[in-house]
């Protein structure tokens, strides 16, 4: 089971249009963007195909992650 803090759930509540999450070093950002990205695309809220999401990121490095951990959260 899975234990989120306050802040997480309420992102984890968005659906549709912008959202933007600014957060100290450790506090969850990546998990919890990949959590909600996979759930967005795993529930048809995002088609595959003709949508995108969006994560922007200051390190490269931080891009591969996002795809791998998004990958394996969607199997």
């Amino acid at each position: 089971m899975i234990k989120l803090r306050p802040a997480q759930e309420k992102i984890l509540t968005y659906r549709n249009g912008r959202l933007a999450i600014s957060a100290v070093p450790g506090s969850g950002k990546t998990f919890t963007l990949t959590y909600l990205a996979a759930t967005l695309i795993g529930e048809g809220y995002v088609d595959r195909h003709s949508q995108q999401i969006l994560i922007v990121t200051y390190l490269n490095a931080s891009v591969d992650t996002f795809k791998a951990r998004i990958r394996q959260r969607l199997q």
